[in-house]
């Protein structure tokens, strides 16, 4: 499953509804790091988190 999310905020609160789910998050460069620094504190969620940029060149690993 993709998905492609419009903000942080609705990803932030897709991601907190998906508890025990894998997850695939489809977002922009800008909000990637917010939403890893989300999922990463959340030790209580096996939520896997792929992101995707819509242009390669914004990726940073």
């Amino acid at each position: 499953m993709m998905l492609f999310l419009p903000n942080c905020r609705f990803a932030l609160e897709y991601v907190e509804k998906a508890k025990n789910k894998c997850i695939f998050l489809a977002v922009k460069g800008a909000v990637k790091k917010e939403i890893r620094k989300f999922v990463l504190g959340r030790t209580d969620m096996l939520v896997w988190i792929r992101v995707k940029v819509e242009n390669r060149h914004e990726e940073v690993q």
